[in-house]
């Protein structure tokens, strides 16, 4: 009988090369920029302002818009809001005299409405 004796690997395992850092900065670098410019175009988008680049520089040529000047209308307020104030312990006065300006005539209409609700709060 012939015993054959295989060699045992008693050498210590070799060490996984250690991966440098240049990797993860570089992925995180990626991701920060993405995140920003995603970020950036979205509140474009949201905002109603458009992505550059992205329209019809056609539509955007002939859309100009000439501004109409639209002058105000104003309801005055003729009686002042009178309210108490807490000052330094004692009991004080506070009166304001109000006007409301609106572009729009039946926001005042609106308001002058709603008025008995505006002077009880």
């Amino acid at each position: 009988w012939q015993t054959y004796v295989m060699a045992e690997n008693n050498a210590p395992p070799e060490a996984p090369a250690k991966k440098g850092k240049l990797k993860l900065i570089l992925m995180l670098i990626v991701v920060v920029v993405l995140a920003v410019g995603l970020s950036v175009v979205g509140t474009m988008w949201f905002l109603g302002g458009g992505i550059p680049g992205m329209g019809d520089a056609e539509q955007e040529e002939g859309a100009e818009q000439v501004e109409v000047f639209v002058p105000s209308t104003y309801a005055v307020l003729e009686k002042a809001l009178v309210t108490t104030v807490q000052a330094e312990g004692r009991q004080r006065y506070a009166q304001v005299y109000l006007a409301f300006e609106a572009q729009d005539p039946v926001a005042l209409e609106a308001a002058n409405r709603h008025m008995p609700l505006l002077r009880s709060q």
